[in-house]
């Protein structure tokens, strides 16, 4: 990579003797990476995130600190990951306000608890600009289970694109 961020932080949560203070205010994780494509050399940046699991609010202030991040970003950018959130709530509300497009569109649900949520819930996305959204191919779910054994509690998300 040419460039990694691995957290962004919430305002007063930059030390970890506030830890305490800023529970749920951080992200789970999320990796920023400058990236070359192999073909063309072309750069691209990928933000990965996981978002907090227990309170809409606290994603939402989550996602406001990417957006920020991105709003500056002049390369083609994607945004997927972990929302842990359902097209219906705030979070995916301001992604389409933002004037991103959802390259997963009609994938089934992501969330499965390891095979016992039937159905379970769409909580994983991938998220870009108009234009880029242009150059993706396809969206395709990792829902194989062998032997009981499944990759995650998340079904995983492959995008094809030409960059």
């Amino acid at each position: 990579p040419i460039e990694e961020l691995h957290r962004l932080e919430a305002e007063g949560c930059d030390s970890p003797d506030r830890a305490a203070d800023c529970f749920g205010r951080l992200m789970k994780e999320l990796t920023v990476e400058h990236l070359l494509t192999m073909q063309t050399g072309n750069l691209f940046k990928l933000y990965n995130i996981h978002l907090e699991e227990r309170s809409e609010e606290v994603r939402v202030q989550q996602m406001e600190l990417v957006m920020d991040h991105w709003s500056a970003e002049t390369v083609p950018t994607l945004l997927l990951g972990d929302f842990n959130t359902v097209p219906t709530k705030q979070v995916y509300a301001r992604c389409m306000d933002r004037g991103l497009v959802d390259l997963t569109g009609d994938t089934p649900e992501t969330f499965h608890k390891f095979g016992q949520m039937n159905p379970g819930l769409k909580l994983d996305y991938i998220f870009t600009d108009p234009v880029t959204a242009g150059l993706a191919e396809e969206v395709a779910v990792w829902d194989q289970c062998v032997n009981g054994i499944y990759l995650s509690d998340h079904y995983p998300l492959e995008l094809n694109i030409s960059l």
